[in-house]
């Protein structure tokens, strides 16, 4: 008995640390998506600024 709720016990531990894993990992991928379409309009705005001398403010 004392085996089975050991067993139990680390099924429970190992299944809600995989939740919380790949519910970190979806946050993480989610934020590194947000602060590379803002880093890559950045970058197209810049660009913008420099070859068509226009600030990139009025362009977007």
């Amino acid at each position: 008995m004392e085996r089975q709720t050991k067993k139990l016990k680390r099924c429970v531990f190992y299944y809600i640390k995989k939740i919380l894993y790949e519910n970190a990992r979806s946050f993480f991928r989610a934020e590194l998506k947000k602060k590379a379409k803002k880093l890559l309009k950045n970058v197209l705005c810049a660009f913008i600024t420099i070859f068509l001398g226009v600030d990139y403010r009025y362009a977007l």
